[in-house]
């Protein structure tokens, strides 16, 4: 191809996309010229020729065209004028859209006060299981319908765990809310397969170290050969951390009060 043809290739892919606004990649419409000129076999004709053609070819095809309103209209007879529609249609339809950005702004704004339900639920995640979904349901029914606003809500949410966890403990007296990186750790077990994420469970050794009370039970062996890794790996961390605390005191020896200063 020529650097005449190819100038007059720009020239109608800037006309068709710039000028009449047709929504196209140049590159495409690039390829569209070329099947065009192979088609009706426009190799030698005048760009004007294959502009028209290219022209009748975008608009069967239904290609977008973007209005300016800077840009001079294109004349079309298919065009439907503005002045076809009665008034009062016009009206009822302005009335319409003004109630449906009405009705939209309402649930957008149910749908942000919602959400703070939702993070309170997040947050709270762990205690979710011993709550009774009914009741979790019927509490959002209520705000949905105004009887209810964000804090009396979140207030019965907190109301009802508490007595959730009341009625669990009086079943079973021994019974001890799981410590929080455990709840997360079966949390994700429910959820996949796969191998957990080691920093939970880094997480969790900190907890049980400082809680002796939390209860790591149903976990598989394999888990239990990470727990091992992860609590030797911190478990030398920490003496190599309390003996450095022993040598800024001035003492040979590691002391008890060595590791509980150590917060890692």
């Amino acid at each position: 191809m020529s650097d005449s043809e190819s100038e007059e290739n720009i020239d109608i892919v800037y006309e068709l996309i710039n000028t009449e606004g047709f929504n196209i990649d140049a590159e495409k419409l690039q390829s569209i010229e070329e099947e065009i000129r192979e088609k009706y076999n426009l190799w030698n004709s005048d760009d004007k020729t294959v502009l028209n053609h290219m022209r009748a070819y975008l608009l069967e095809e239904t290609f977008n065209i973007n209005i300016d309103e800077n840009k001079p209209q294109i004349n079309n007879e298919d065009c439907i004028d503005e002045h076809d529609f009665e008034e009062t249609e016009t009206e009822v339809d302005s009335d319409e859209e003004e109630q449906m950005e009405k009705d939209m702004e309402i649930e957008d704004n149910m749908e942000e006060e919602e959400s703070k339900l939702d993070n309170w639920l997040h947050e709270n995640k762990y205690f979710e299981s011993y709550m009774d979904d009914d009741v979790i349901s019927q509490i959002y029914n209520d705000f949905r319908s105004g009887d209810l606003n964000k804090k009396d809500a979140i207030q019965n949410f907190e109301h009802h765990k508490a007595q959730s966890l009341s009625k669990i403990q009086a079943e079973d007296p021994e019974f001890v809310p799981d410590p929080t990186w455990l709840c997360e750790i079966k949390c994700q077990q429910e959820k996949t397969d796969f191998c957990l994420n080691k920093d939970n469970f880094e997480n969790l050794i900190r907890e049980i170290t400082q809680d002796i009370n939390s209860n790591i039970t149903n976990f598989e062996p394999e888990v239990f050969e990470m727990l091992q890794s992860v609590s030797e790996d911190y478990l030398l961390e920490k003496f190599r951390f309390a003996n450095y605390q022993a040598i800024h005191s001035g003492r040979d020896e590691i002391r008890p009060k060595d590791f509980y200063s150590i917060r890692f």
